[in-house]
């Protein structure tokens, strides 16, 4: 007896081998982020032309050298991690990941390239003036954020000894190219902190943020990533002010301890509920436990 081969079935291709979805996702994430990513060439007011000029041949520089050397892999790890970045910042911001108080802002190309800066978080502190006012006082936080294909955590570590040679050296990241919701331009020195998700769960988020399910957004909101995120941000802040102190540099101790308080209430606060209901499904996770074992000293 024969049977006509008349079935049709269709494999589901993985958002990490497929790289049509994953120019489309990054076209459209740009496209999204274009009105509040600074543009180099409106900074006239802070740096000449001349300089301006100077750092965009430099990220032409470093953009071409990249696609030379890059092999295929780490430039579709690159665009994974980019749309990882570009989903993070947008519902950070819409959903308010870390809060009511927080805002997340995407960074210029110079900044990416050459400062190694994806992001920029926005803490608002209400504070005394000394008119005995009340007044919001922003700080901030420059962010890199990594997607990781397998056990492999050599990548994170690397980050984050940068972020630890930076302090013996006295520094904090610089963010050259700054500009804030209102339209506020200038430059920044900031604590730097590595955000990212093993390859599996950026594969969830980034499944569902691109999906058309009707309650997506409710998802979106409450999504564990989130609490990783936070938890990531303050194993370091805590680590690396804790560091900073110990090796007599105050301002630097004080720029990632503050930043660290921040987060903490917000952990408790904010997100207790989602804390506790989703501590454990995200322990297990490479970036999150490279993060964790670097800063063993940090604790909740």
């Amino acid at each position: 007896m024969r049977f006509e081969n008349n079935i049709k079935i269709e494999i589901y291709e993985s958002f990490s081998k497929n790289t049509e979805r994953q120019e489309r996702y990054l076209s459209l994430l740009k496209k999204r982020a274009e009105p509040y990513t600074p543009k180099e060439e409106n900074f006239t007011d802070l740096y000449s032309e001349k300089e301006i000029n100077t750092d965009l041949e430099r990220v032409v520089f470093l953009e071409k050298k990249f696609e030379e050397d890059s092999t295929k892999e780490s430039k579709t790890l690159k665009r994974i991690s980019d749309v990882f970045e570009g989903v993070v910042v947008e519902q950070a911001e819409q959903g308010a990941w870390f809060g009511e108080k927080v805002h997340f802002y995407p960074t210029s190309r110079y900044d990416d390239f050459v400062n190694g800066v994806d992001g920029v978080a926005e803490f608002y502190d209400e504070q005394e003036d000394e008119n005995g006012e009340i007044v919001s006082v922003p700080s901030h936080t420059a962010l890199s954020f990594d997607v990781v294909f397998s056990r492999e955590a050599k990548r994170i570590e690397e980050k984050l000894q940068r972020t630890k040679e930076m302090i013996e050296r006295g520094e904090l990241t610089e963010v050259k190219y700054f500009e804030d919701e209102e339209g506020n331009r200038k430059s920044l020195r900031a604590p730097r902190i590595v955000l990212g998700s093993r390859l599996s769960s950026a594969e969830k988020l980034i499944d569902l943020w691109g999906s058309k399910t009707p309650d997506k957004n409710k998802k979106l909101a409450r999504h564990p990533m989130q609490i990783k995120l936070l938890l990531e941000s303050y194993l370091q802040l805590y680590h690396f002010s804790e560091y900073a102190r110990e090796l007599g540099k105050p301002e630097i101790a004080h720029a990632y301890g503050s930043l660290c308080n921040r987060v903490s209430e917000i952990l408790n606060n904010e997100k207790k509920d989602l804390l506790n209901e989703h501590y454990n499904e995200i322990s297990d996770d490479i970036v999150f436990e490279t993060v964790r074992d670097f800063c063993s000293k940090a604790s909740l």
